[in-house]
């Protein structure tokens, strides 16, 4: 039976293996799929052994992205910009990385009517997270990316690098630009948003709808989501569609199988009201 592994620290809640299970048992495709909790100094040897041992496929979650990156042997257009969240072995036994994080944002967004063209979008954090979904939010044709980091030197060095994909505004805290934000994107990572929520606070900047990468795993909102609603957001989003739809992409391309994306989310969302 293939086996497939997931990579990343910490993996205690991650529902990957309970989204795989479902997708192997609705396609009635079989498939081993596991996690391995592992440091950035043990993941090389890791995903080498792993792959020696006959692993077809694997996905990589943080802080393992950018290592991954260097690691295969080759990268998709999706990775260009060093952020590889799945590898599969070729037919001629190289590693291709690539990343799927932008293909389930975006096919998400459009399931629930949250990305209309000329959309104006805020992105929030510049790390391995937005390094997945900037090529894919580039290719629709937004009005405007506004991009705020806490280190704007960092949000700098990322928008040149998408200078070839499309254009990109750098904002700082002091200088965000004024007037509606159709969309705002929570792509920084936990322990980085109670600073960005406090600096931000104070912030006169309306939007229409806020999107957090991140998912509770109970059926409440995410911090990150309570605080936006407070400031008045009108639609909040949690990551959760945004996973289920990034891992039918890597399912499709190991398996050759497209799953029902809205079957699986209905039972997750089930299961974790269930927690709650």
């Amino acid at each position: 039976m293939d086996h497939y592994r997931l990579f990343g620290y910490p993996l205690g809640h991650s529902l990957s293996p309970r989204i795989y299970q479902l997708f192997s048992e609705q396609t009635q495709r079989p498939l081993i799929y596991d996690t391995n909790e592992v440091t950035a100094d043990a993941f090389p040897e890791a995903i080498r052994r792993f792959f020696n041992d006959g692993g077809q496929g694997a996905n990589v979650t943080a802080p393992l992205k950018g290592i991954a990156a260097q690691w295969a042997d080759r990268l998709t257009p999706a990775a260009q910009l060093g952020s590889v969240n799945m590898l599969i072995r070729l037919p001629d036994g190289q590693i291709l990385g690539d990343n799927s994080d932008g293909f389930g944002l975006i096919n998400d967004l459009q399931r629930q009517q949250l990305l209309t063209s000329g959309a104006r979008l805020l992105l929030l954090g510049a790390g391995g997270a937005a390094r997945g979904l900037l090529p894919q939010l580039l290719a629709t044709q937004p009005a405007e990316i506004v991009l705020l980091n806490r280190t704007e030197s960092t949000a700098v060095a990322l928008a040149e690098a998408c200078c070839s994909l499309g254009s990109i505004r750098v904002a700082s805290l002091q200088q965000l630009p004024s007037g509606p934000f159709d969309l705002v994107i929570q792509a920084t990572s936990v322990r980085h948003q109670i600073a960005f929520q406090s600096m931000m606070s104070t912030l006169p900047w309306p939007m229409a709808a806020c999107y957090d990468l991140n998912y509770s795993s109970t059926a409440s909102l995410t911090p990150f989501l309570q605080w936006a609603g407070q400031q008045g957001a009108t639609q909040l989003v949690d990551g959760l569609g945004m996973l289920v739809e990034q891992a039918a992409y890597a399912f499709n391309c190991w398996r050759q199988v497209t799953p029902s994306v809205d079957t699986v989310l209905s039972i997750l969302r089930q299961e974790l009201a269930c927690r709650h």
